[in-house]
């Protein structure tokens, strides 16, 4: 790999609406370049013109590398989003590893976003909320308060209160269980 032809795959990107092909071993040849740069910048017997236009080399290559690798990210999100399948053909192998688990989790995000605009996901709300409310009254506790109290902030970040001796009370559990052990209330059985 060299600057002219890292450049070459860069324009081309650049320059189509569609992804391109990658060569197969572009990753690992772009990150040798990037290397080879860095070892020759430590180089003794270069100039200081010599280093400055290595630097430079190297500045520019680290912008390209970076701004395909966001390219062809756009460019695969913006086909998952609108539904468009990517031939598997222009997808390097680092890619496809990299960029599967992505589309998959987009394609799910789709399906999700159809659903609910068919009306379909009306229902499993529905359910979701139910299953929900269930385990919070699974962690609140009834209880009959045996003095005055001010106000308090449940560990929901609700107000509860104030209470007045003989109150029925449902607090989230460790503010009742907190209430008990200073014997400021008592748990009543449902």
């Amino acid at each position: 790999m060299d600057y002219e032809k890292l450049y070459s795959i860069w324009l081309k990107e650049v320059e189509n609406s569609d992804i391109q092909n990658l060569p197969s071993n572009f990753y690992e040849e772009a990150s040798k370049y990037i290397n080879m740069l860095k070892i020759g910048l430590k180089s003794e017997a270069l100039s200081s013109i010599e280093t400055k236009i290595i630097e430079l080399e190297l500045e520019n290559a680290q912008f390209i590398i970076k701004d395909l690798c966001n390219l062809r990210l756009e460019k695969i999100l913006r086909n998952v989003l609108n539904g468009k399948e990517i031939p598997e053909e222009r997808l390097n192998s680092v890619e496809k590893e990299y960029f599967k688990p992505l589309t998959e989790t987009l394609k799910g995000l789709n399906s999700f976003i159809s659903r609910i605009l068919e009306g379909k996901m009306f229902k499993d709300l529905v359910k979701l909320r139910k299953d929900f409310e269930i385990t919070l009254e699974k962690e609140k506790i009834v209880v009959r308060i045996l003095e005055n109290l001010p106000a308090i902030v449940g560990t929901d970040m609700k107000v509860y209160g104030p209470f007045k001796k003989g109150d029925i009370a449902v607090l989230p559990r460790k503010n009742a269980e907190t209430l008990i052990k200073k014997a400021k209330a008592k748990i009543i059985g449902i």
